[in-house]
């Protein structure tokens, strides 16, 4: 038998205490990362920051935008955003290629927010900005990319959009 304390019964659906705002905001919907950069397999950020059991490679990606070359890392930027490259050769429409990933521990993208530089309280003083962006390949795919969010006037353009390859 069920013992209950003297009173009005308890309602059959108490409301919930939690928001689904709160839950979206701290693990985005869909949050698959498409890093760019040294988080891709091929470098050893995942093992260093000790995410790499919990991000599940999907596929490689590609990315509308251009990269740069920062220095000891790469930024991208939305094409939009700059003045058509000086080279006629260049490709007419720019992208960057990366790595997408599932997330299979949500405690995982405020680590990666970190290594980003990314506050999602302070985007406007944030080294990156992430942007949910929808991806060239694999079509109908999107994702979380950090787009660079400071000057590329002095930056190198990397042509081939591939961190990877570029020397």
């Amino acid at each position: 038998p069920v013992h209950r304390a003297p009173g009005p019964a308890p309602a059959p659906f108490a409301p919930c205490s939690v928001s689904v705002s709160s839950v979206v905001n701290r693990f985005p919907v869909m949050a698959r990362p498409a890093p760019y950069g040294p988080l891709m397999r091929p470098f050893a950020a995942q093992d260093a920051l000790g995410i790499a059991a919990d991000l599940i490679f999907v596929d490689s990606c590609q990315i509308p935008g251009v990269l740069f070359d920062l220095g000891s890392f790469p930024g991208a930027v939305p094409a939009g955003d700059l003045p058509p490259p000086p080279d006629p050769e260049s490709p007419g429409d720019p992208l960057v290629r990366g790595e997408l990933f599932r997330i299979a521990d949500p405690s995982v993208l405020p680590v990666i927010d970190a290594y980003e530089g990314y506050d999602p309280h302070r985007p406007a003083s944030s080294l990156f900005l992430r942007r949910r962006i929808r991806l060239r390949e694999p079509e109908g795919q999107a994702a979380w990319v950090y787009m660079y969010n400071g000057p590329v006037d002095d930056a190198t353009r990397i042509p081939s959009g591939d961190w990877r390859t570029h020397e």
